[in-house]
């Protein structure tokens, strides 16, 4: 019934170590805390198991940006949305093709939240990552991948569809009526 944690199987499965975080927030300063490890399998699947490696509890210097959104998704257009971790005013935002990664070096700076992500193509799958810039404090850690798909945008497809099995992106098929409709 655990609701918080991580996974490492279907789209989130690790195929080897991942790196997972946890913020303790307002537990600073606490005479008493226990930290618990709970495992949730159903049991079904035979897996090579899970395993803890260098685990660290730490004063952060630089918090992360939470609960990062996407909104008003164009062709070539998305507006991201976050909550600053702290009281930073400026981040690094990375938009890029699915499953590119966590990114190694800089992304483009911005003060702007939301910030506008332009040059996008069309019917594409993205994923933003964001970390903020707090001068002599340093960066946070990348935060994301946030998943989205650019909308559709008039084409000319150069390939014929027959529409027997897949109905490809930024097409509809109607179960019934007319062209028109």
């Amino acid at each position: 019934g655990q609701q918080v944690g991580w996974t490492g199987r279907g789209a989130t499965g690790s195929g080897g170590w991942v790196v997972a975080r946890h913020a303790l927030t307002g537990l600073g300063g606490q005479a008493n805390v226990i930290l618990r490890v709970a495992f949730g399998s159903d049991g079904s699947v035979v897996d090579e198991g899970v395993a803890f490696d260098t685990v660290s509890i730490f004063e952060v210097s630089c918090p992360d940006p939470l609960g990062i959104t996407i909104s008003n998704i164009t062709a070539n257009s998305a507006d991201i949305n976050w909550t600053a971790g702290g009281s930073e005013t400026n981040w690094e935002i990375v938009v890029q093709p699915i499953g590119t990664g966590v990114p190694s070096g800089p992304g483009t700076m911005t003060t702007n939240n939301p910030y506008n992500a332009t040059g996008l193509n069309a019917v594409t799958d993205y994923e933003v990552y964001i970390r903020a810039d707090c001068g002599g404090d340093g960066f946070s850690s990348w935060v994301g991948p946030v998943n989205f798909l650019s909308a559709c945008d008039v084409f000319t497809p150069d390939y014929l569809e027959s529409f027997g099995t897949i109905i490809p992106n930024c097409w509809d098929e109607a179960t019934d009526g007319d062209a028109t409709s």
